[in-house]
């Protein structure tokens, strides 16, 4: 049985990386048939497919009962993921942050500033504020999609093809990435290793589909797909499926709760920001120090 198991995870590797590959080729294509901009490729295109499992969790914890560990699990994924993802990307080579990446940056430093001010002055995310975050997402879509692409040509028009590799690869990418975190802790459980292992092999699941797309865009030269898709994944979690949660079933807040999460993003999200201005470029000692900061983010979340 357990060398079943490991076989499976061999397999759902070389899943995860063809879907990783047709998802990025899909939004590349895409975003040259809508004439968008890198960047708003990664934050609308490919981070709609990366949000799939954190709104498919969020939504089945709501539906047993549990909308406040869907609360905690959007707000703690969002903080761990930005140096992360980031310092993952800078080690395939240095790259500017752009300014449609800064005005993301802003858009979610904004976002961050608005769910902590409701938390903390009401103590709940009510479904009016369910409803205020889904026009959010609503505005984010639309600023996002006006213009600032490149022009349409030869074979790269084709939106059957470009729709067509997104629809697969997005559907290999998640069902590799499901299939490798649920492979993975079957053998921990069978092994009985430490359940807080098990525990974060099974969290990393949500944001392994944005951890592949995100590596492969880097790995290409596409940083602001890269980066793109991992601010717009936390601003999609942040709106879309915040507010249907909310919507679904008004969430109790503690302040705790959102000391101890969005501080953290709005510090990481404004450090893109402010580089963009002062002209500073993501180098590896950059991204080493992101790195090191989403372990020690993760080791301060287990002992709180």
């Amino acid at each position: 049985m357990s060398y079943t198991l490991a076989l499976l995870i061999p397999i759902s590797l070389i899943l995860t990386y063809k879907g990783a590959g047709e998802t990025f080729k899909g939004a590349l294509g895409l975003s040259t048939v809508l004439r968008l901009s890198r960047s708003a490729a990664g934050a609308v295109i490919v981070a709609t497919i990366t949000a799939l499992p954190e709104l498919s969790s969020s939504v089945a914890a709501v539906a047993m009962g549990s909308s406040r560990l869907a609360f905690g699990n959007i707000l703690g994924s969002n903080i761990f993921n930005l140096p992360l993802l980031i310092g993952l990307a800078g080690l395939f080579g240095e790259f500017e942050i752009s300014s449609d990446i800064a005005e993301q940056s802003l858009f979610l430093i904004g976002l961050n500033v608005t769910i902590a001010l409701i938390s903390l002055i009401t103590g709940w995310m009510s479904q009016g504020v369910g409803l205020l975050l889904l026009a959010l997402y609503v505005v984010f879509l639309y600023r996002s999609l006006h213009g600032g692409g490149q022009t349409c040509e030869g074979e790269a028009c084709s939106l059957k093809q470009s729709i067509s590799s997104l629809v697969i690869g997005g559907g290999v990418l998640l069902l590799g990435s499901l299939l490798l975190v649920k492979t993975a802790s079957n053998l921990m459980t069978m092994y009985a290793l430490d359940a807080f292992i098990v525990g974060i092999v099974m969290s990393f699941g949500a944001i392994l589909p944005e951890v592949a797309v995100s590596l492969f865009s880097a790995f290409s030269g596409e940083h602001d797909i890269s980066v793109g898709n991992i601010l717009g994944d936390n601003i999609i979690t942040g709106t879309l499926v915040l507010g249907i949660i909310a919507f679904l079933k008004p969430i109790q807040v503690e302040a705790l709760d959102v000391a101890m999460t969005i501080p953290f993003t709005i510090m990481f999200t404004a450090m893109m920001y402010i580089m963009h201005v002062k002209g500073w470029r993501v180098t590896r000692k950059v991204s080493l120090l992101m790195l090191v900061s989403s372990v020690l983010i993760l080791i301060a979340q287990a002992l709180v």
